[in-house]
């Protein structure tokens, strides 16, 4: 569920009326439900490295006690408890922290949620899966937490980083995104990654892919003949991978490697990537 167009957040932004949050507030979160905060969070926990990223970018960075294993960015994150895994979510330890809000997602699984909420504590579900949605978290996370200003410079900074990449694109390559290792895991429609591929003037090769992520079939891949791939692995493994040699984006010697976290991580810093994409695609015309 969209809980602000993004026109609507810049004009706000524009007119000053975006200010500190108050309390008590009651927000809509990603997945539709009304989360009351009594007060501005002092103790938070995140759930996932796309949360944690979110957070520290809207300045509420010393308002978190706990994070994942996998939440290594920024690196004042690592200073922090470790809770565990992503899924399933360690609830003691969550609780051994005595939030009072935890950020989640989707994938740290409804069990999760439904234990927290049983147990009275406040929990805010992001859904960051888009563009449009990251944006639209950031905003809901400087509402919950007292940062409102700081969110919305955030936001409006990347939204015009946002147009300014769709306003230079041009289509027509081909574009295959390797999730990395030795298997043909990739994004497919309705991924964020298959969103930035089309923002950024391509066509993912994987529009048929059944499912948000999965394995492409080599004959698939092949037939379908990518002008560009862009993996977050050494290129290395490609250029020498028999199988893949005929690709045109091997010939044209058109394999790139994108940071890694910041390629599979629904947050802030998609946006650098989506411009390094897009200036991927552009110098391989």
């Amino acid at each position: 569920m969209r809980r602000l167009w993004i026109p609507l957040i810049l004009l706000l932004l524009i007119d000053g009326t975006v200010l500190a949050g108050s309390y008590p507030a009651s927000i809509l979160d990603g997945a539709g439900r009304q989360v009351l905060l009594t007060a501005r969070p002092g103790r938070i926990v995140s759930g996932t490295p796309s949360c944690t990223e979110i957070l520290f970018a809207v300045g509420a960075g010393d308002q978190v006690v706990g994070v994942t294993r996998w939440c290594n960015y920024p690196e004042a994150a690592q200073a922090k408890e470790d809770i565990g895994d992503i899924v399933p979510l360690n609830v003691e330890k969550v609780l051994a922290l005595n939030p009072d809000l935890v950020l989640l997602q989707r994938l740290n699984g409804k069990e999760a949620l439904d234990q927290l909420e049983q147990l009275g504590i406040p929990v805010l579900v992001l859904e960051a899966e888009g563009f449009t949605g990251i944006l639209e978290a950031i905003t809901m996370v400087g509402e919950a937490t007292g940062h409102r200003d700081e969110a919305g410079q955030l936001v409006e900074d990347l939204a015009r980083r946002l147009e300014s990449v769709k306003a230079r694109a041009e289509g027509g390559l081909k574009v295959l995104i390797l999730l990395g290792g030795e298997s043909l895991w990739t994004a497919g429609p309705g991924s964020f990654l298959d969103e930035a591929v089309t923002l950024a003037g391509g066509k993912n090769v994987a529009y048929d892919l059944e499912g948000s992520w999965g394995e492409l079939s080599l004959e698939v891949i092949i037939k379908r003949n990518p002008d560009v791939i862009i993996t977050s692995s050494p290129v290395e493994g490609i250029y020498e991978n028999r199988l893949l040699a005929t690709l045109a984006a091997v010939q044209k010697r058109q394999v790139y490697q994108v940071e890694g976290d910041a390629f599979h991580r629904p947050g802030p810093r998609l946006f650098a990537v989506l411009e390094e994409l897009s200036e991927l695609l552009a110098k391989s015309r």
